[in-house]
Protein backbone atom coordinates (compact mmCIF):
# COMPACT_ATOMS: atom_id res chain seq x y z
CA UNK A 1 0.00 0.00 0.00
CA UNK A 2 1.54 3.69 -1.08
CA UNK A 3 1.61 6.15 1.26
CA UNK A 4 -1.31 7.91 -0.58
CA UNK A 5 -3.31 4.79 -0.27
CA UNK A 6 -2.92 4.78 3.63
CA UNK A 7 -3.24 8.24 3.71
CA UNK A 8 -6.21 7.84 1.65
CA UNK A 9 -7.45 4.71 3.48
CA UNK A 10 -7.02 6.31 7.49
CA UNK A 11 -8.88 9.64 6.39
CA UNK A 12 -12.14 7.52 5.16
CA UNK A 13 -11.70 5.63 8.37
CA UNK A 14 -11.55 8.76 10.76
CA UNK A 15 -13.70 10.90 8.44
CA UNK A 16 -17.00 12.18 9.92
CA UNK A 17 -16.62 11.26 13.82
CA UNK A 18 -13.07 13.39 14.50
CA UNK A 19 -12.71 16.79 13.79
CA UNK A 20 -9.42 17.56 12.02
CA UNK A 21 -8.78 20.24 15.06
CA UNK A 22 -8.84 17.11 17.32
CA UNK A 23 -5.38 16.68 20.05
CA UNK A 24 -3.52 14.17 20.51
CA UNK A 25 -4.80 12.60 23.79
CA UNK A 26 -8.24 13.23 22.66
CA UNK A 27 -7.66 11.22 19.78
CA UNK A 28 -6.05 8.72 21.51
CA UNK A 29 -9.22 8.10 23.66
CA UNK A 30 -11.75 8.18 20.36
CA UNK A 31 -9.55 5.66 18.40
CA UNK A 32 -9.54 3.27 21.43
CA UNK A 33 -13.60 3.48 21.40
CA UNK A 34 -13.91 3.54 17.80
CA UNK A 35 -11.84 0.34 17.27
CA UNK A 36 -13.72 -1.24 20.44
CA UNK A 37 -17.36 -0.39 18.17
CA UNK A 38 -15.65 -2.02 14.96
CA UNK A 39 -14.20 -4.82 17.12
CA UNK A 40 -18.35 -5.57 18.70
CA UNK A 41 -19.46 -5.12 15.34
CA UNK A 42 -17.23 -7.52 13.51
CA UNK A 43 -18.05 -10.21 16.79
CA UNK A 44 -21.60 -9.40 16.43
CA UNK A 45 -21.48 -10.23 12.73
CA UNK A 46 -19.38 -13.19 13.52
CA UNK A 47 -21.64 -14.54 16.31
CA UNK A 48 -24.67 -14.08 13.72
CA UNK A 49 -22.83 -15.61 11.00
CA UNK A 50 -22.13 -18.75 13.44
CA UNK A 51 -25.47 -18.87 15.44
CA UNK A 52 -27.99 -18.01 12.91
CA UNK A 53 -28.64 -20.33 9.81
CA UNK A 54 -30.33 -18.96 6.77
CA UNK A 55 -33.68 -20.34 6.03
CA UNK A 56 -33.92 -21.74 2.46
CA UNK A 57 -37.92 -23.15 1.03
CA UNK A 58 -38.88 -26.50 0.53
CA UNK A 59 -38.24 -26.17 -3.73
CA UNK A 60 -34.16 -24.69 -2.11
CA UNK A 61 -33.33 -28.21 -1.28
CA UNK A 62 -29.83 -27.25 -3.40
CA UNK A 63 -29.32 -24.27 -0.96
CA UNK A 64 -29.58 -25.75 2.60
CA UNK A 65 -26.03 -26.54 3.11
CA UNK A 66 -24.34 -23.26 1.44
CA UNK A 67 -27.17 -21.63 3.77
CA UNK A 68 -24.78 -23.14 6.64
CA UNK A 69 -21.46 -22.62 5.63
CA UNK A 70 -21.33 -19.61 3.71
CA UNK A 71 -21.37 -16.32 5.21
CA UNK A 72 -24.86 -14.45 4.83
CA UNK A 73 -23.68 -11.93 2.35
CA UNK A 74 -22.10 -14.90 0.06
CA UNK A 75 -25.23 -16.90 0.66
CA UNK A 76 -27.97 -14.67 -0.42
CA UNK A 77 -25.62 -13.40 -3.79
CA UNK A 78 -25.83 -17.85 -4.18
CA UNK A 79 -29.79 -17.41 -3.29
CA UNK A 80 -29.99 -14.85 -6.52
CA UNK A 81 -27.64 -16.92 -8.58
CA UNK A 82 -30.47 -19.51 -7.68
CA UNK A 83 -33.85 -17.58 -8.10
CA UNK A 84 -32.30 -17.11 -12.27
CA UNK A 85 -32.23 -20.79 -12.47
CA UNK A 86 -35.91 -20.94 -14.11
CA UNK A 87 -34.75 -18.52 -16.67
CA UNK A 88 -32.72 -21.72 -17.92
CA UNK A 89 -33.04 -24.65 -19.55
CA UNK A 90 -30.26 -27.32 -20.09
CA UNK A 91 -29.90 -29.32 -23.08
CA UNK A 92 -27.04 -31.96 -22.71
CA UNK A 93 -25.26 -32.04 -26.06
CA UNK A 94 -22.34 -34.63 -26.01
CA UNK A 95 -21.55 -37.70 -23.37
CA UNK A 96 -18.27 -39.60 -22.84
CA UNK A 97 -17.86 -41.33 -20.01
CA UNK A 98 -18.64 -39.27 -17.20
CA UNK A 99 -17.98 -36.05 -18.86
CA UNK A 100 -21.27 -34.61 -19.95
CA UNK A 101 -21.21 -31.65 -22.40
CA UNK A 102 -24.20 -28.97 -22.20
CA UNK A 103 -25.55 -26.03 -23.30
CA UNK A 104 -27.40 -23.54 -20.97
CA UNK A 105 -29.65 -21.01 -23.04
CA UNK A 106 -32.27 -19.04 -21.65
CA UNK A 107 -36.03 -19.87 -22.51
CA UNK A 108 -37.22 -16.18 -22.24
CA UNK A 109 -36.61 -14.97 -25.90
CA UNK A 110 -32.74 -13.93 -24.79
CA UNK A 111 -29.60 -15.09 -26.84
CA UNK A 112 -27.72 -15.67 -24.05
CA UNK A 113 -26.21 -19.18 -24.08
CA UNK A 114 -23.23 -20.75 -22.01
CA UNK A 115 -21.62 -23.70 -22.82
CA UNK A 116 -21.01 -26.09 -19.45
CA UNK A 117 -18.59 -29.08 -18.93
CA UNK A 118 -19.38 -31.36 -15.55
CA UNK A 119 -17.67 -34.26 -14.54
CA UNK A 120 -20.50 -36.65 -13.18
CA UNK A 121 -18.57 -38.86 -11.05
CA UNK A 122 -16.06 -36.34 -9.44
CA UNK A 123 -18.49 -33.42 -9.53
CA UNK A 124 -16.19 -31.16 -11.29
CA UNK A 125 -16.95 -28.63 -14.22
CA UNK A 126 -16.84 -25.38 -15.64
CA UNK A 127 -19.42 -23.01 -16.99
CA UNK A 128 -18.62 -20.13 -19.80
CA UNK A 129 -19.41 -17.22 -18.10
CA UNK A 130 -16.61 -18.06 -15.43
CA UNK A 131 -18.30 -16.70 -12.75
CA UNK A 132 -16.98 -19.61 -10.16
CA UNK A 133 -13.73 -18.61 -11.58
CA UNK A 134 -14.07 -14.66 -11.17
CA UNK A 135 -15.93 -14.45 -8.04
CA UNK A 136 -15.92 -18.57 -6.66
CA UNK A 137 -19.87 -18.22 -6.54
CA UNK A 138 -21.43 -21.35 -8.65
CA UNK A 139 -23.49 -19.83 -11.35
CA UNK A 140 -26.97 -20.06 -12.26
CA UNK A 141 -25.97 -22.04 -15.06
CA UNK A 142 -23.92 -24.80 -12.71
CA UNK A 143 -27.13 -24.60 -10.81
CA UNK A 144 -29.29 -25.07 -13.57
CA UNK A 145 -27.59 -28.42 -14.43
CA UNK A 146 -27.10 -29.14 -11.19
CA UNK A 147 -31.18 -29.34 -10.53
CA UNK A 148 -31.65 -31.27 -14.07
CA UNK A 149 -29.41 -34.11 -12.59
CA UNK A 150 -30.54 -34.47 -9.28
CA UNK A 151 -27.78 -33.02 -7.58
CA UNK A 152 -29.01 -32.14 -4.20
CA UNK A 153 -25.74 -30.71 -2.42
CA UNK A 154 -24.00 -27.95 -4.22
CA UNK A 155 -20.20 -30.13 -4.59
CA UNK A 156 -17.28 -29.28 -2.39
CA UNK A 157 -15.28 -28.45 -5.63
CA UNK A 158 -17.81 -25.18 -6.55
CA UNK A 159 -17.26 -24.03 -2.53
CA UNK A 160 -14.74 -21.53 -2.11
CA UNK A 161 -13.25 -21.39 0.51
CA UNK A 162 -12.37 -17.99 1.43
CA UNK A 163 -16.38 -17.47 1.23
CA UNK A 164 -17.06 -19.61 4.25
CA UNK A 165 -18.18 -18.88 7.58
CA UNK A 166 -14.71 -19.54 9.08
CA UNK A 167 -12.50 -18.10 6.52
CA UNK A 168 -11.28 -15.28 8.30
CA UNK A 169 -10.46 -16.99 11.38
CA UNK A 170 -6.69 -17.32 11.94
CA UNK A 171 -5.23 -20.71 11.84
CA UNK A 172 -1.67 -22.06 11.78
CA UNK A 173 -1.41 -24.14 8.78
CA UNK A 174 2.53 -25.04 9.58
CA UNK A 175 4.77 -27.37 12.01
CA UNK A 176 6.25 -25.01 14.81
CA UNK A 177 10.04 -27.13 13.54
CA UNK A 178 9.56 -25.69 10.32
CA UNK A 179 10.09 -21.92 12.21
CA UNK A 180 13.50 -22.46 13.92
CA UNK A 181 17.41 -22.70 12.68
CA UNK A 182 17.66 -22.21 8.83
CA UNK A 183 13.92 -22.83 8.25
CA UNK A 184 13.36 -18.75 8.67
Amino acid sequence: MSSREWSESTNNFFNGWLPITTGLCNFVTKYEATLLEVYERESAEDFALEHKYRQVGPHQALLKDPGKVYTRTTFHKLQDQFDQVVRFVAIERYVEGNVRQLTVKSHSGHTESFEIEIDSEKLTGNCGCKLFEYVGLSCCHLLKVFSKYDILKIPKAFIMTRWTIGANKFSRSYDESQLEGDNL
